[in-house]
C-alpha cells in the first residue's frame, strides 16, 4: 500500500467543498500505542508532533489552485507489508486567523471533499477540537480500506492526520489507531 486512497483524498480535500452532517464532540485523551513499535515524531517546521510506528518519509507536493501555487507538506509511513499507512499533511493557507465558525464551516467543506475525493463511503464524521482549535474526524470506506483523518484547523494552517488500512487489519489495529489520532499535539516552532 502506498497510501493509494489517502493521499489524493487528502489533496482533494483542498480543493473540494461542500457541508456534510456532523456530530459535535470532544477528542479524548491520547491512548499510548505498544510502546515497543510507537515513537514521537516531532516536526519544528510543522510545529507539531505525533507518536509514529518508526521513522516517517517526509515529502513536499506543489498544489495548484485558484492560480495559485501552494505548498502541501508531509510525512507518511507504512506498516504491516504495506497494508497499513499513516500520514500527517499540513498546508498554510493565504487568508490570516477565521473566526471559529468561519473555521468550522471550512472544516465541513474540507470534509465533504474528502469523502468525494476518496469516492468511498461516508462511515462516521465528528467534530474535534485540539487545544481550542476546531476539528473534524472522517471515516470513509473504500473498497477493501477504510480511511480515517483528523483535521484541525489552527490559524491559517490545516493538519490532516490519517491512516488507511485494509478492513482486516482496522479489526486489529482499533486501540492503536486511536492512539496515534489522539497522540497528535501542537509543539511551539
Amino acid at each position: 500500500m502506498k497510501l493509494r486512497v489517502l493521499l489524493p483524498s487528502v489533496i482533494a480535500t483542498l480543493v473540494l467543498s461542500g457541508y456534510p452532517v456532523f456530530q459535535p464532540t470532544q477528542a479524548v485523551e491520547a491512548v499510548q500505542p505498544q510502546q515497543t513499535l510507537w515513537r514521537k515524531f516531532t516536526s519544528v517546521e510543522g510545529g507539531f508532533s505525533v507518536l509514529m510506528p518508526g521513522k516517517p518519509n517526509n515529502f513536499s507536493l506543489k498544489l495548484n489552485a485558484n492560480a495559485q501555487e501552494n505548498d502541501v507538506r508531509g510525512y507518511a509511513i507504512t506498516q504491516y507489508q504495506g497494508t497499513v499507512g499513516y500520514l500527517v499533511v499540513y498546508h498554510d493557507f493565504p487568508f490570516k486567523t477565521l473566526q471559529k465558525e468561519q473555521a468550522i464551516q471550512l472544516l465541513d467543506m474540507f470534509a465533504d471533499g474528502f469523502v468525494k475525493g476518496t469516492k468511498g463511503n461516508l462511515l462516521n464524521q465528528r467534530r474535534v477540537t485540539l487545544k481550542g482549535y476546531p476539528g473534524k474526524e472522517v471515516a470513509v470506506e473504500h473498497e477493501n480500506k477504510i480511511v480515517k483523518v483528523r483535521m484541525y484547523l489552527v490559524n491559517q494552517r490545516l493538519y490532516i492526520v490519517g491512516v488507511e488500512m485494509t478492513k482486516e487489519k482496522e479489526k486489529n489495529l482499533s486501540k492503536s489507531i486511536s492512539g496515534y489520532l489522539n497522540s497528535f499535539t501542537l509543539v511551539s516552532k
